[in-house]
C-alpha cells in the first residue's frame, strides 16, 4: 500500500482544488502520487480515470509503475486497450497524445479523474481541450479532479508557468473568474522524497553535476530559467519587483538591439 510522505506529497494528495500542479524538481515522487490518486475511487462501478503522457514510449514508464500497485487492488491490464479494469467495473485508461490532433481521440468520452504526467510536454490547446470538455461527472459522489505533475522546461514551460506559477504564491488557491474553478501549485523537491534519498543518496550529487540551467530546473525547481537564456543567473525573485505605477517625473530611457540575425527589439 502506497502512502504519501509528509509535506508536499501529502498536500498534493489532499488538495480539494479542481486543478492542482505538483512538482518543479526531479525526484519528488510525482508519478507515484499521480498513479495513487487515479485509483482513489476505483470502488465506484462508474468511475473512469485517465493518465496521460505525451508519447507512448514515455507512457511505458507509467505502465510499468502501475504494475507495482494496481494488481494488488484487483486491477487487470488489457494491453490492447491500454486500460486497467477493476472488480467494481471502474477503469483507468493510460493514454498519450503525440500529435496535436490526437486530443480528438478522446472526443465523446468523459473522465472523473485526469492525470497529466510531465505537463510541460503538452501544448496548451491539448490541455485546455480535455480539461474543459472531457472532465465531467454525472455522479454526485464522484468529483471531477485534474492533477498534473511536471519539471520546468519543455515546449509547454511558458503556458504552464502562466497558468499555475505566476498567478498566486505556491500553495495558495486561485479561483478562475471565467470558469469559477479552483487552481493550485504545490512545489516539490527531491528532499521531499525520503524513500529516494535513502535508497539512492548519490542522486542529489548527480543532479548537482548537471549544467547550470538543468541543475536549476531539476534540483531547485526553478521556473525562471528557459532555453536560450543568456544570463542564467537572473531570476524574477532576486532581480524583479512587484508591478507599480511609474512616477511621471522619472526619466525615460529607450534601448534598442538591431538584431541582424533575428527580429530587432526595442524596450523602454
Amino acid at each position: 500500500m502506497w502512502i504519501p510522505h509528509e509535506g508536499s506529497q501529502t498536500e498534493f494528495c489532499e488538495s480539494g482544488c479542481f486543478e492542482v500542479l505538483y512538482g518543479g524538481a526531479a525526484g519528488g515522487g510525482k508519478t507515484d502520487c499521480l498513479i495513487a490518486l487515479a485509483s482513489r475511487n476505483i470502488l465506484h462501478p462508474k468511475y473512469k480515470g485517465l493518465i496521460l503522457r505525451r508519447t507512448f514510449p514515455r507512457l511505458q514508464e507509467v505502465i510499468d509503475r502501475c504494475y507495482e500497485s494496481y494488481p494488488g487492488l484487483g486491477g487487470v491490464y488489457r494491453t490492447t486497450q491500454h486500460r486497467w479494469f477493476f472488480p467494481s467495473g471502474a477503469t483507468i485508461l493510460l493514454g498519450h497524445m503525440q500529435h496535436e490532433d490526437d486530443m480528438y481521440d478522446y472526443q465523446g468520452k468523459q473522465y472523473h479523474f485526469m492525470g497529466w504526467d510531465e505537463l510541460t510536454q503538452f501544448t496548451q490547446k491539448q490541455y485546455e481541450y480535455l480539461v474543459l470538455s472531457r472532465a465531467r461527472s454525472v455522479e454526485p459522489e464522484l468529483p471531477v479532479e485534474i492533477r498534473a505533475t511536471t519539471n520546468p522546461g519543455g515546449i509547454g514551460h511558458r503556458w504552464v508557468k502562466e497558468r499555475f506559477i505566476d498567478i498566486v504564491s505556491p500553495k495558495q488557491v486561485h479561483i478562475d473568474l471565467q470558469t469559477s474553478t479552483s487552481r493550485q501549485f504545490i512545489p516539490g523537491l527531491v528532499y521531499d522524497n525520503p524513500t529516494l534519498m535513502e535508497s539512492d543518496p548519490g542522486y542529489v550529487k548527480r543532479l548537482e553535476g548537471l549544467p547550470e540551467l538543468e541543475k536549476k530546473r531539476l534540483l531547485f525547481g526553478d521556473w525562471e530559467t528557459f532555453e536560450g537564456q543568456v544570463f542564467a543567473e537572473l531570476s524574477q525573485t532576486t532581480h524583479g519587483c512587484a508591478p507599480f505605477d511609474i512616477p511621471p517625473e522619472w526619466e525615460r530611457v529607450m534601448v534598442m538591439d538591431w538584431g541582424f540575425a533575428k527580429p530587432f527589439s526595442i524596450g523602454w
